[in-house]
Order: structure tokens, then sequence, then C-alpha cells
């Protein structure tokens, strides 16, 4: 099982990095509960594509997956710049490594309520 949900994570990261949104349908469930809040599916992919649209070279580079029955942790790593628009132009940020932790209750994205 640990095997099988490691390789579910990365193909649902795979997802995001390959901005395949409309597949997240296959990793999300359609109500699902996000940082404490109750979302939709849909909500949940409008949130993902809105931050790509914010950090156009947002790529999600797992370091270290651990799995532990249904829950997964993972270390992801980004060096993505936030873009920013000033006088109708697009300027970007300098680049910077930024870490994160995510994890899952389920074999799903985020859990679901």
């Amino acid at each position: 099982m640990n095997d099988d949900l490691e390789a579910r994570y990365l193909a649902y990261l795979a997802v995001l990095n390959e901005r395949r949104l409309d597949d997240l349908v296959h990793f999300v469930h359609e109500r699902l509960t996000y940082n404490d809040e109750e979302i939709t599916g849909r909500g949940y992919r409008d949130m993902i594509a809105a931050d790509i649209a914010a950090v156009p070279d947002l790529v999600f580079d797992p370091h270290l997956v651990v799995v532990s029955g249904d829950r997964v942790a993972c270390r992801l790593v980004s060096g993505a710049r936030p873009g920013t628009r000033s006088s109708g132009s697009r300027r970007t940020a300098s680049r910077s490594p930024s870490r994160s932790t995510s994890s899952t209750g389920s074999t799903r994205a985020a859990s679901p309520r």
C-alpha cells in the first residue's frame, strides 16, 4: 500500500507541474477540507490555477516523501518567483527557494469532509 500511495502522490504532483488541472478530478474529492475550510474540487482547482497564474514558474519538487498507512508527508522545494504587475508591465521578484510540507489523510490530495 505504501508504494501505491507514494506513486499516487507523485502522480498528483506531476499533474500540478504539467498544468493538467482538469486531471485533478482523479486525485481530489468533489467536496473536501482545505486548511479547515470546506471547498469543492472545482474550488480547489481554481485555487491552484490562481497560484500558477500568480507564480508562473511554480514547480512542486518533492525532496522527501514519507508514507505511513493512509498518510503522506512531503518536503516540497520550489525556486519559483512570484510575479507582480506595476504600471501595466510585468515584473518578477528575485528567485529564492521556498520549502513547505504537505500531508493528506487519504489517497486523494485533500481530505473529504
